[in-house]
């Protein structure tokens, strides 16, 4: 993977910005896609080797995404992975009082940003293989009655992950089904800050963005196709992490 090119989307913070740092770290050229361009520039920055690019960009906009594809196979960059980590919750109000503009709004993020992305590196036009490595949650296979919409797009990138896989595309295709994690997307799960149905969860240990970062590195340097990985935290020990491939 040295010296091939990586997209990390929602790279400026949180999973995104730690993924990026470990594939950098393995010599890998990191595309770091976030909505918030000025992060993602320090980001890109303070990643180890050279060569790395920060690109602003909104993964609900498909026009967006095709842009920067569209770079890439224009300067004839060797796309290796993308690692769809961008994400946000609905916040504000528990559902069913849920902002419907901002409800439809994690849809296009969560949903439609690994969709449109994942369809265009299967799409890519230069020779080469590559993996795409989804991030989502453990929301997605347990019930979260707060916040069912975020939820319901993580439910959805797990099958169509699963769905892809099963074709014939060419492509890697994986996903990672981690607990809670430490990042700033907390803050914003409620009207000013983290929720009140969060708050005791998040009092508590919690799994870190590298710890996630981990396994994603795994799955992008590995052959491992068609894979879900969850990622919790030991119960009995929160030092340790446990890492299993759930079931199809």
């Amino acid at each position: 993977m040295t010296g091939r090119t990586a997209v990390v989307t929602g790279g400026a913070s949180g999973i995104g910005r730690a993924t990026a740092e470990s594939l950098a770290g393995a010599g890998m050229t990191v595309v770091l896609a976030d909505v918030d361009g000025e992060a993602a520039q320090k980001a890109a920055a303070a990643l180890p080797g050279q060569g790395h690019q920060a690109v602003e960009i909104d993964v609900s906009d498909p026009g967006s995404l095709e842009t920067l594809f569209g770079m890439l196979a224009s300067a004839e960059r060797d796309l290796a992975a993308v690692v769809n980590a961008a994400g946000i919750m609905t916040g504000g109000d528990t559902w069913p009082g849920s902002d419907l503009t901002r409800m439809h709004r994690v849809l296009a993020v969560n949903g439609g940003g690994a969709l449109v992305s994942t369809t265009l590196a299967a799409r890519y036009p230069l020779p080469g293989d590559r993996v795409v490595v989804n991030v989502g949650s453990a929301a997605g296979v347990r019930l979260l009655p707060p916040d069912p919409t975020y939820a319901f797009t993580k439910a959805g990138l797990l099958h169509f992950t699963r769905s892809v896989a099963a074709g014939a595309s060419g492509l890697r295709v994986n996903i990672v089904v981690p607990g809670m994690v430490r990042t700033p997307l907390l803050e914003t799960s409620g009207r000013d800050g983290v929720a009140d149905w969060l708050a005791k969860r998040v009092a508590g240990p919690l799994l870190t963005p590298e710890q996630v970062a981990a396994p994603i590195h795994d799955l992008v340097v590995g052959n491992a196709h068609g894979v879900a990985l969850s990622i919790e935290l030991d119960p009995e020990d929160s030092s340790r992490v446990v890492v299993t491939e759930l079931p199809a």
